[in-house]
């Protein structure tokens, strides 16, 4: 199961062979019974984000480059129109304004978000 979904209400469903996962109606996993034992069977796409999120606060990243990570973090869950704003908004706007500045995530201040809405 995605990791965003721990601690949440989930339904799970034997299909044959596979094992299904919902969430609010909308199916968020699936994945093959195994009967082996100490067989793991997972996704690795499903850590994405906790491994994201574990190098953006281990590292010094850019806010620029945080922007990008995070586009990719959210596609998953969001709805297609919703993506393609954020991402027009993202690569067009928001990139390239701080990328041309160099701001760090750890170093964003308010007043830096200020002089972007200002501009």
């Amino acid at each position: 199961m995605p990791a965003e979904y721990v601690g949440k209400d989930v339904a799970v469903v034997a299909l044959d062979s596979m094992l299904a996962a919902y969430y609010e109606g909308k199916q968020i996993a699936l994945h093959r019974i195994s009967y082996q034992r100490k067989d793991m069977v997972v996704n690795p796409q499903h850590y994405r984000r906790l491994t994201l999120k574990q190098t953006m606060d281990a590292e010094d990243v850019l806010f620029s480059d945080f922007m990008l990570q995070w586009l990719e973090i959210v596609k998953p869950t969001t709805a297609i129109t919703t993506y393609s704003s954020y991402s027009n908004m993202v690569k067009g706007i928001i990139v390239p304004y701080f990328k041309a500045r160099g701001i760090m995530l750890k170093q964003l201040r308010p007043t830096d978000i200020q002089a972007f809405y200002m501009e």
